[in-house]
């Protein structure tokens, strides 16, 4: 049987269980965001990600080699932004992502 590169959308169908994402939050004057996973589920890289005009801006990173990651940016300044958490499997084999939330700093 020859081996296939799984897209985000086929690697979902065998991964998307081991992953638990928290869409962002709000606290007092920062967003966060959580990624749990599995015991036997493969490591990731979990992200926090503000939307900006030229893209997707990844505020904090943090590898998801235990059962789970916190993710915080501080919010500062002014302005209003989409964050969204992220967590990303094998170097793009599968991502996964929380709904989008917009805040105002």
């Amino acid at each position: 049987m020859p081996f296939a590169l799984a897209t985000p959308a086929a690697a979902e169908s065998w991964d998307r269980k081991c992953y638990g994402i928290t869409a962002p939050y709000k606290g007092f004057n920062e967003i966060m965001g959580k990624v749990s996973k599995k015991g036997d589920c493969r490591d990731g890289l979990a992200m926090l990600q503000r939307h900006r005009w030229w893209g997707w801006e990844v505020v904090d990173e943090r590898r998801l080699t235990g059962t789970s990651a916190g993710l915080m940016h501080k919010c500062t300044g002014s302005g209003t932004y989409t964050y969204k958490t992220v967590v990303s499997i094998d170097s793009q084999l599968g991502v996964y992502e929380s709904e989008s939330r917009r805040f105002t700093c």
